[in-house]
């Protein structure tokens, strides 16, 4: 990413001197210091992930493969895609309100402050197209094509840009228009965006404890793990550090996008003797292992829910 992002500084650096000089001196691209950081980390890549500690060719197939997984053709991912970052900007107005009246409130005001972001930016971008509305632009369009929707963190590093934006907008083209004092449209509008996230601040400070982990479940699993399991036993299991955290035996997960031959010589070099299964998480590699791969021995219910296996 550090090296997309470099160059994509490079390009717009050498386009916008191109334009203002009336050509372009494309030589001078090579000549920047983000030229050579680019290429230092291309070299201690080569020499860390190809020489030293030889890497997987496969190891980037998960990301390639975010482009692959969309539903249907690639217009309806981009607008199902675009209807998400609208969601995104929802969250942060209030994360899925539960009263109806908040619910409509919070949609009324992302209209407004998308309305407001897009006159923002073209305000911003026909002033001076500089390297923030590239890297603005960049962000929308990866979350548009992409086919996984990971939640907020993906557009979190332009929220920053997103509210100047709906700031700029709202300043010289509304509070002139209607004549208000703009001190008191900020204090009305905090207490309005407090009022509306005021459900999740009852739950941040009273969350339920039904979820909370260990239960007494955990507690009496982790026991008999800590008490029964040889230390140099690995135990394959999906949350391995958090079976390590609380037992001090050494766990490992299963790599799902590694072929089932190579998981299996990784367990032996591992030394991977259980696999624990929890019926509260959904963990089909581990479970498509012991089935099909290596049936285990014996079966042992450690606890209400937790199916230890010894594998050999």
């Amino acid at each position: 990413m550090i090296v997309l992002a470099e160059a994509g500084y490079i390009f717009v650096t050498v386009f916008r001197n191109g334009v203002r000089k009336g050509w372009f001196d494309t030589m001078s691209g090579f000549r920047m210091p983000s030229f050579k950081l680019i290429l230092g980390i291309l070299i201690v890549y080569v020499i860390v992930n190809k020489l030293i500690f030889p890497a997987p060719a496969s190891g980037l197939s998960y990301y390639s493969k975010l482009f692959e997984y969309h539903q249907g053709s690639w217009l309806d991912s981009i607008g199902t895609n675009l209807l998400y970052f609208n969601e995104l900007i929802t969250r942060i107005v209030h994360y899925y309100p539960s009263n109806k009246i908040a619910f409509y409130v919070a949609k009324v005001a992302v209209y407004i402050i998308t309305t407001f972001s897009i006159i923002g930016f073209l305000r911003y971008a026909i002033k001076r197209f500089g390297y923030e509305e590239v890297y603005y632009m960049a962000t929308i369009a990866l979350v548009a094509v992409l086919s996984q929707q990971q939640g907020v963190r993906f557009i979190i590093y332009i929220l920053p840009m997103h509210i100047l934006y709906v700031y700029s907008a709202a300043k010289d083209g509304l509070l002139p228009f209607l004549n208000i004092n703009g001190r008191w449209v900020a204090l009305t509008l905090t207490i309005a965006y407090l009022g509306l996230g005021f459900d999740e601040f009852k739950k941040a400070v009273n969350p339920p404890q039904d979820h909370l982990v260990p239960t007494s479940d955990e507690f009496k699993a982790f026991a008999y793990i800590k008490e029964n399991i040889d230390y140099n036993d690995a135990i394959l299991f999906i949350k391995p550090r958090l079976l390590s955290l609380y037992t001090d035996k050494r766990a490992i997960v299963g790599a799902y996008q590694a072929d089932v031959e190579e998981n299996r010589k990784l367990f032996e070099k591992e030394g991977v003797k259980y696999a624990l299964i929890c019926s509260k998480i959904d963990d089909g590699f581990t479970m498509n292992y012991i089935n099909n791969i290596q049936p285990p021995v014996d079966t042992t219910i450690i606890a209400d829910g937790y199916y230890l296996y010894r594998l050999r």
